[in-house]
């Protein structure tokens, strides 16, 4: 039986050096989860995609509450969710309180350049391991290839959406000082919302926090709303727990008082996971037991494909953004495509994911700062 602290390190680590999404977060998962401790199997891995996918909330998140409930129960959920958003918690946090400007360091941003090309090589890895492991020689070889596009397409076809509203804010949450209390319970039930009803990953549950931060309380204009997606893409962890955290120290903070700004990124972190964490651990229950069952089965059969189809839909949005904007770019250069190779080679060698990040922030610095 494995220990909690293992359980809460090993996703400690994950979070840590979790850049660009949830999806950056597969192949982190699969190094540490499959193959350095065997405590999922590359088939049943697959499966727990596909539910992490199905849960609203960030995908990230689910995994790890499903990981940590496959192998400790209702504790090891728990270890692995602590595990997991710790990290980014507390980096944004500090940002928060700190260095507000940090996104302006041009040592960041070189590492940044570094980084953003290494995350789309480190997504496209798993996508080939997992399509090896599919047995597309029986005779529905073709349904399955079906499916696969059928996850590409229509994940390509959704990929610009959440990636910012149109609303107008009116900042009125900083022009005047309400009452601790009842900030902070409307920054919970916002964020429960979101949570619940936030299907898609943190991409997609960026229009949800705009509409309740925004356009629903007026808690921050959209140029501040701009700022805390821009600083929540630039830290790693999962993009909708990073911006629950800024979101909410900032609405807390305008109440006038430091600790109910770190009060409110508290709540509204907590509520924005309770949903994925309580969903989450009652399909990972009720899947174990009907995991034999030939119906969920041919279920799962037919959403493996879609799932591959899906994650190399998401790098490829990555590699070809739907936008016009010179900030959403992640390869600006030849070094970029260059720096692209070198970490595909590495994965595909099995290099540590986790040392090839490292590496690639330590390249942008040399390429974009120092020369």
């Amino acid at each position: 039986m494995q220990r909690l602290p293992i359980i809460f390190g090993t996703f400690f680590k994950i979070g840590f050096f979790t850049f660009g999404g949830g999806y950056a977060m597969i192949p982190l998962i699969e190094q540490e989860v499959i193959d350095r401790r065997g405590w999922v199997e590359r088939r049943e891995f697959l499966d727990l995609l596909t539910l992490a996918q199905s849960v609203p909330g960030p995908i990230a998140v689910n995994t790890a509450v499903f990981v940590g409930y496959r192998i400790r129960g209702l504790r090891g959920a728990l270890a692995a969710l602590t595990g997991t958003i710790l990290p980014s918690f507390t980096i944004i946090l500090l940002i928060a309180l700190f260095f507000a400007d940090i996104r302006q360091n041009p040592v960041v941003d070189a590492a940044f350049k570094g980084m953003r090309p290494a995350v789309v090589a480190l997504i496209i890895g798993p996508v080939i391991s997992l399509a090896r492991g599919m047995h597309w020689t029986d005779d529905k070889r073709g349904g399955r290839a079906g499916h696969l596009g059928a996850g590409l397409v229509a994940h390509l076809c959704a990929g610009g959406r959440g990636r910012g509203g149109h609303g107008v804010g009116t900042g009125r949450g900083s022009q005047e000082r309400r009452r601790p209390m009842i900030v902070l319970w409307q920054l919970f039930v916002s964020y429960l919302k979101i949570g619940f009803f936030g299907f898609g990953g943190g991409y997609a549950m960026l229009s949800l926090i705009q509409n309740e931060v925004v356009v629903q309380h007026g808690w921050m204009t959209n140029a501040q709303f701009a700022d805390i997606v821009a600083v929540s893409q630039i830290t790693p962890g999962p993009i909708a727990i990073n911006s629950a955290t800024y979101v909410g120290y900032t609405v807390g903070l305008q109440t006038g008082h430091t600790w109910c700004g770190i009060l409110g990124s508290v709540i509204a972190t907590l509520a924005v996971c309770l949903p994925s964490l309580t969903l989450m651990m009652l399909v990972a229950r009720f899947f174990l037991k009907l995991k034999g069952n030939r119906w969920v089965e041919g279920a799962m059969r037919g959403m493996r494909p879609v799932v591959i189809g899906m994650i190399a839909a998401a790098a490829l949005l990555l590699i070809f953004p739907r936008s016009d904007n010179p900030d959403d770019l992640n390869f600006i250069d030849g070094w970029s495509w260059a720096l692209f190779g070198a970490v595909f080679v590495g994965s595909w060698r099995k290099v540590n994911p986790i040392l090839l990040i490292c590496l690639s922030a330590a390249a942008g610095i040399v390429i974009y700062y120092l020369f």
